[in-house]
């Protein structure tokens, strides 16, 4: 992984900024996933909007494919992961957000394993 974005994605969900969601990246509450939390970095970044989805009241990005549970490809390439659900300690980073570990735990496991 890109050692600047993970330090970036890290104290993001450090932070407090942001609202903890399960299940989705970003839902219409203003919550986000750990994957979420990246996907917002990259969409800062790239100066990309969130757009939100017709029926699952939830967001993508803007002129790309939609993805609202998993990475989107483009963000998984620009952080430098090889998966779009990563494995920490041989389990998906997403069923760790959606299981109730903590951002913070999150960040932890990502400094360690990535």
């Amino acid at each position: 992984m890109n050692d600047l974005i993970k330090f970036q994605w890290m104290t993001a969900l450090m932070s407090g900024e942001y609202s903890q969601g399960r299940e989705m990246l970003h839902d219409e509450e203003g919550n986000f996933c750990c994957l979420g939390v990246l996907t917002d970095l990259y969409c800062a970044e790239k100066n990309k909007k969130w757009v939100e989805a017709e029926a699952d009241f939830c967001f993508g990005i803007e002129g790309e494919q939609k993805e609202y549970y998993v990475l989107p490809n483009v963000v998984a390439y620009w952080a430098g992961l090889s998966s779009l659900d990563p494995l920490v300690n041989g389990v998906q980073i997403a069923a760790l957000n959606d299981s109730g570990s903590s951002f913070k735990k999150i960040a932890k496991l990502i400094d360690e394993y990535f």
